[in-house]
């Protein structure tokens, strides 16, 4: 057993060592990020706070997200003494439960950043261009927002990204894990699931049977979960097409001062570095966007579509970062490649 481990390290060293470098840069962005909480920042993270505290009586969709809590609360029972001995003075709330989520949601994104980068390796991009591109995850202020507080969205961003994963690399068995976890991981994975449907490597027949299978599953647990919590089934379903009304209200925020905002919230001042490509080599631009491919785009189009029946236009399209990572990434490997002194860490 061993020297499996020690053979499996070996091989896998580099993308290791990315996850230890995301791990650590992203530890201290959540750390400011929970240390400095307060109500306002997230109205949801107090739910998945009592979710984690045993209390299920909250919205009729929050409440089906158990993953994260349940690791959170398992991680507080085990932890939850040492956590309490070094509790500042100034901490309000359940202090050692807080950093029990700062843990998991910190490495489960940790987990997004390695496959973004394995996605960009996936790509023939150089090691240091796909480093490059990680610089775009760590420098956005909704990676320590998912990171730092008691959410859920972490898990459904990595879920996400290894639906791109698991379809550029062809793996059948990483895109059969994605269609059964990502229906737990937030409802929003059904406008995953046509990109899965259309460009996944699993044949169209065996595929039906998974998605069926993973339906069975989630709706099964919400059932008996629903009996559990003197709830219906039918108050979710009501809650997500209540979501339907947002569309306008979106679309009008999107194509706003306030939307540009948003938008600049994700990306920041990297929207310069494309820019300045455009105008400086045009062509080679428009022929790498050429070559990336279809389910990119159609990944792309439902993340716009997710986004715009969400009241949360930004955080929705945060999903469509691991592309615009992608993106840098090929840009910076465009200079990068042609360096005689970065030319080992081509491959």
């Amino acid at each position: 057993m061993t020297n499996k481990i020690i053979d499996f390290l070996r091989e896998h060293k580099l993308p290791i060592v990315v996850f230890l470098f995301s791990f650590a840069m992203m530890q201290g962005l959540a750390f400011t990020m929970f240390n400095n909480y307060t109500e306002s920042m997230s109205p949801d993270a107090l739910n998945y706070m009592k979710m984690a505290q045993g209390d299920f009586n909250l919205e009729p969709i929050q409440k089906y997200r158990v993953i994260i809590p349940m690791l959170a609360a398992g991680l507080d029972f085990v932890f939850g003494g040492v956590f309490e001995k070094i509790r500042p003075w100034s901490f309000e709330g359940d202090f050692s439960l807080f950093v029990s989520f700062w843990i998991v949601n910190t490495f489960v994104m940790a987990l997004f950043s390695t496959v973004t980068y394995l996605l960009c390796r996936a790509y023939n991009i150089s090691v240091i261009a796909s480093l490059f591109g990680l610089l775009t995850i760590f420098s956005c202020r909704w990676t320590a927002y998912m990171a730092g507080l008691p959410i859920v969205d972490s898990l459904f961003c990595l879920t996400s990204v290894l639906v791109l994963l698991a379809i550029k690399t062809k793996d059948k068995g990483l895109l059969i894990f994605c269609i059964l976890v990502g229906p737990w991981t937030k409802e929003s994975f059904i406008f995953v699931a046509p990109v899965i449907f259309f460009f996944g490597p699993v044949k169209k027949i065996p595929q039906i049977g998974w998605f069926i299978l993973s339906g069975l599953l989630v709706f099964s647990f919400r059932i008996y979960f629903d009996r559990y919590t003197n709830s219906t089934l039918s108050e979710s379903f009501h809650k997500d097409f209540d979501h339907l009304g947002n569309f306008y209200f979106a679309v009008h925020r999107l194509f706003s001062f306030h939307g540009l905002y948003e938008l600049f919230s994700i990306v920041g001042l990297w929207v310069l570095l494309p820019l300045w490509v455009a105008i400086t080599a045009t062509k080679w631009l428009t022929e790498k966007f050429r070559t990336l491919d279809k389910f990119i785009y159609a990944y792309l189009a439902c993340v716009l579509v997710q986004a715009m029946i969400s009241a949360e236009l930004a955080r929705m399209l945060y999903l469509a970062l691991p592309v615009f990572a992608l993106c840098i990434a090929r840009l910076i490997d465009r200079y990068v490649s042609s360096e005689p002194g970065f030319s080992g860490l081509k491959n």
